[in-house]
């Protein structure tokens, strides 16, 4: 098959960066006010990847709050602290498991994950983890997107609803955005509120980016449930729409905020 458009965004990194921040900037924005965080307090961001998030926060908080962040990788670690050190940002990054996370019970006022629980194996376990390190009172943030909201605008209707759900069912947990108030609750949360934001997509290249949507095709051809001569055919007329500027992609994000007993 011919080679994916979000190449070019790899090799133009501001391009790149720039598109996304204009995607993504105010779903951002909302999730970092929607926790409602003020001085004094001490946050957790649980997989915390590079720490993009963080230094974030840390801007929009000027250094009014303690951070902290744990993922399990070191080498995305060592990154994240490096990426802090020169932005001259204090933040505490731990390698650790989000079943057993490195704090005291009681220790933390807010705990957020955002786009996490989409992969985990054990939500509702990681969960029980977040409100264990959680002061009474304090809030727990859960942020993930819904895979089974993904669409794509394609003539080939069909193979495109087909591909989508398979870009739900082949994730861990592709249904997580709409479960996460179900978890919250059962895990005995209270005040659970939430918003749903759905971000839409006009660029190709960005689409493939976030999405993979060049790796779900060859892994749905891998697994036989499309041939390759037809998805070839559904790739070529995807990149032909992008390149004529009429592709269109949604996909929803869901936010939720509960407070420990």
């Amino acid at each position: 098959m011919t080679e994916s458009p979000q190449n070019a965004y790899q090799s133009t990194p501001v391009d790149y960066l720039t598109e996304i921040t204009r995607l993504f900037g105010d779903y951002k924005k909302r999730s970092f006010a929607f926790m409602e965080l003020k001085p004094g307090e001490k946050l957790l961001d649980a997989g915390c990847g590079a720490g993009d998030d963080l230094l974030a926060i840390a801007s929009v908080m000027q250094g009014s709050v303690s951070l902290h962040g744990v993922d399990l990788d070191a080498e995305t670690l060592k990154a994240a602290s490096a990426r802090s050190e020169a932005a001259g940002v204090e933040i505490n990054f731990q390698q650790g498991d989000l079943t057993n996370l490195p704090f005291e019970t009681n220790s933390l006022d807010v705990v957020r994950s955002d786009r996490v629980f989409q992969h985990l194996t054990q939500p509702e376990a990681v969960l029980k983890e977040m409100i264990r390190v959680t002061r009474p009172g304090g809030r727990i943030i859960g942020i993930d997107v819904d895979w089974g909201t993904l669409v794509l605008d394609h003539p080939m209707i069909e193979l495109t609803d087909r591909l989508c759900a398979f870009a739900r069912d082949h994730h861990t947990n592709g249904r997580s955005g709409r479960q996460l108030r179900n978890w919250f609750i059962k895990a005995g949360l209270k005040d659970v509120k939430g918003y749903a934001d759905a971000v839409c997509v006009d660029d190709w290249g960005i689409a493939t980016y976030i999405w993979g949507i060049r790796a779900l095709v060859d892994q749905f051809i891998a697994i036989g449930g499309v041939d390759a001569t037809e998805a070839e055919t559904w790739w070529e007329m995807a990149s032909k729409i992008g390149s004529e500027g009429l592709f269109c992609g949604s996909m929803t994000g869901f936010a939720m905020c509960g407070s420990v007993n």
